[in-house]
């Protein structure tokens, strides 16, 4: 869910009830939103986009789904890209984005992952 408060309102821009957020979600210098969420191939994960939700091997290991970052547009919350996170599974610690626009995810089995 995204809230403008500009105008002192606090009024809700958009909301993404179809993503499974994992971690609170990181913003981009140009205004756009990352955010972890659940892949497991169904639509909850948002994956319309049409890649495929399984990791390099073509598995997802037996029961447990995976992990997309998805960038949404900061203005309407419509999803401008999804990157799903090869073999990952579990809880995710953290992530974030830098100036250069790098994309770091940590997960709580002590996996890291770095997106240029």
């Amino acid at each position: 869910m995204a809230i403008s408060s500009e105008d002192g309102s606090g009024r809700e821009l958009w909301r993404r009830d179809d993503l499974r957020q994992l971690t609170n979600p990181a913003a981009t210098d140009d205004g756009r939103v990352l955010v972890a969420v659940r892949a497991d191939g169904s639509a909850s994960d948002g994956g319309a986009d049409g890649e495929s939700d399984d990791d390099e091997s073509g598995n997802e290991p037996a029961g447990e789904p995976g992990i997309a970052i998805h960038l949404l547009d900061g203005a309407s919350g419509e999803t401008l890209h999804r990157i799903l996170v090869p073999a990952a599974h579990g809880p995710v610690s953290g992530l974030s984005v830098d100036s250069d626009g790098r994309i770091v995810l940590t997960t709580g089995l002590g996996a890291v992952y770095l997106f240029d």
